[in-house]
């Protein structure tokens, strides 16, 4: 048996914008400065960010949506 885990279900990035952390579907990353629409409906580019932009607070209604899709809802 192979050690490698095979990850089932949607796959998502995520992309600090306005003082949130947002989550998209990663399939529409083809490349920074890609224009991409996080789960909560908005819309942003893909971009590299500093550090401390990690740090800011989750979007609720992303990670609900998140949270929904990976359940298979």
């Amino acid at each position: 048996m192979s050690d490698l885990v095979r990850l089932t279900g949607p796959r998502f990035a995520w992309q600090p914008a306005d003082g949130r952390r947002h989550c998209y579907p990663d399939e529409q990353l083809l490349a920074w400065g890609t224009h991409v629409m996080a789960l909560c409906g908005k819309g942003m580019a893909a971009k590299r960010v500093p550090r401390e932009q990690w740090l800011w607070p989750t979007c609720h209604d992303c990670a609900e949506q998140a949270r929904e899709r990976q359940a298979g809802g």
